[in-house]
């Protein structure tokens, strides 16, 4: 599912859609986003209230046509934070993602597990599917912040990658990467993957809670 673009998200305000249910309806829409949409308008909470009364009561405007959320000839730059966690190796993984404009604001994060797996593998799924959520939102530009040295040396060229498992991933990885105008592979302290981690560490939270509620 694409995420909604700033237009998209205030037609939906002005048909009177509250903020639950609008991202009840669109779950790669996150509160983070949300609020940045709402300080590009340049309003506070307080007064989110009065706006979206005075937006009912405008006259429609014409229904847009369907398009990604960054248009054909736009600039967007961002960065995605990738991690991937595996508690065991191989054991039950996850990949935890955040994605942030160019004033370090996100855009969405989300946490995801992938079934059991190794440490390395779950850090390549993670830049994939971070890749795949930034062309969603229309990216031309990304730079992918990894704690991976492996990983970020293999995708910058200058380590091979040997593991026959991972050659298909690192594989898919550069074929999404292409897609970008331009982007680049930094290799970062673990403590500037934290937002990542964190994403990827709640999803097997949540994986286990509801493993113990199913056991007898």
């Amino acid at each position: 599912m694409s995420v909604l673009s700033d237009r998209e998200i205030a037609e939906f305000i002005r048909q009177g859609l509250d903020e639950d249910r609008l991202l009840a309806a669109h779950p790669p829409l996150t509160r983070a986003r949300l609020a940045a949409f709402w300080r590009r308008l340049g309003l506070e909470e307080s007064e989110r209230g009065s706006e979206r009364e005075r937006e009912k009561h405008r006259p429609p405007s014409p229904s847009p046509s369907p398009s990604r959320p960054q248009r054909a000839g736009e600039h967007l730059a961002v960065v995605a934070r990738c991690d991937g966690a595996a508690r065991g190796n191989p054991g039950p993984a996850a990949v935890g993602v955040v994605i942030e404009d160019e004033s370090g604001q996100a855009l969405l994060d989300f946490g995801e597990c992938i079934g059991k797996t190794t440490n390395n593998v779950a850090e390549y799924q993670a830049v994939i599917r971070a890749a795949e959520r930034a062309l969603e939102l229309g990216a031309t530009e990304v730079t992918f912040s990894l704690d991976s040295q492996l990983l970020a040396r293999q995708l910058q060229g200058r380590y091979r990658v040997k593991a026959p498992h991972l050659k298909p991933l690192h594989a898919r990885a550069l074929q999404l990467l292409e897609q970008f105008e331009r982007w680049q592979v930094i290799e970062v302290p673990r403590e500037q993957n934290a937002a990542a981690d964190r994403m990827a560490n709640l999803a097997l939270d949540k994986q286990r809670r509801g493993e113990r509620k199913g056991d007898p």
